[in-house]
């Protein structure tokens, strides 16, 4: 019986964390009055929605309303991740009175001549390395939001990038900072592992 009592306190007590109540346990659950949410963080950016009353005047009497006060009450959301094609478009004009063309430049790319923007970029790195989320997986994701891209691709893009922070990894290095020197290592390594596998077949790398 204690040892049924015990565990069902625990699961009390990983109910309250889990749901973002705060207890008090010193006071039996049972007795308890009162509880109280954690408030959610402050620096998340907020959608307010505001809700008027149907009525237009009072339903008892008919006369008119005027504002007494509010209330509200927070819900935490997840914004999912979306995928969009950024389109530039270079402006070619010409000299009305001579042969003479300009053309607005290119803007840089993080992969050059890749279809990769900084973002998508940022995303699968924190996705494997932060997450420990596999390129395969990241690519099945995308292809369930409608883009398919091969495990390749994106192994071109993370040793592209790696080699772009290069100069800062190296920068952190020689200022003392031995933490950028293991980033470096572990970088390097799944890159290598994420080309070539153990077992698996070399084949030509993918550009876009």
């Amino acid at each position: 019986m204690a040892q049924a009592e015990a565990l069902l306190k625990q699961r009390e007590q990983a109910s309250d964390r889990y749901s973002g109540r705060e207890d008090d346990p010193q006071v039996p659950r049972q007795l308890r009055q009162s509880r109280h949410r954690r408030p959610l963080p402050e620096h998340l950016p907020r959608e307010i929605l505001r809700l008027e009353p149907e009525e237009t005047c009072c339903p008892a009497c008919g006369g008119e309303m005027a504002y007494l006060s509010e209330v509200s009450a927070e819900q935490l959301e997840l914004v999912a991740s979306a995928l969009k094609v950024i389109r530039t478009v270079r402006v070619k004009k010409t000299c009305t009175k001579c042969d003479g063309i300009v053309e607005a430049p290119a803007p840089s790319r993080p992969v050059e001549r890749g279809i990769a923007g900084p973002g998508l970029l940022a995303r699968v790195l924190t996705a494997k390395y932060c997450e420990h989320l596999p390129l395969y997986r990241q690519t099945e994701i995308l292809t369930r939001q409608g883009v398919e891209l091969s495990r390749a691709l994106l192994s071109n893009w993370v040793d592209a990038c790696c080699r772009l922070m290069a100069p800062l990894d190296e920068a952190l290095y020689l200022s003392g900072d031995g933490g950028s020197r293991s980033l470096s290592h572990r970088l390097v390594k799944g890159i290598a592992y994420s080309r070539h596998p153990p077992g698996a077949q070399h084949s030509e790398p993918e550009t876009s």
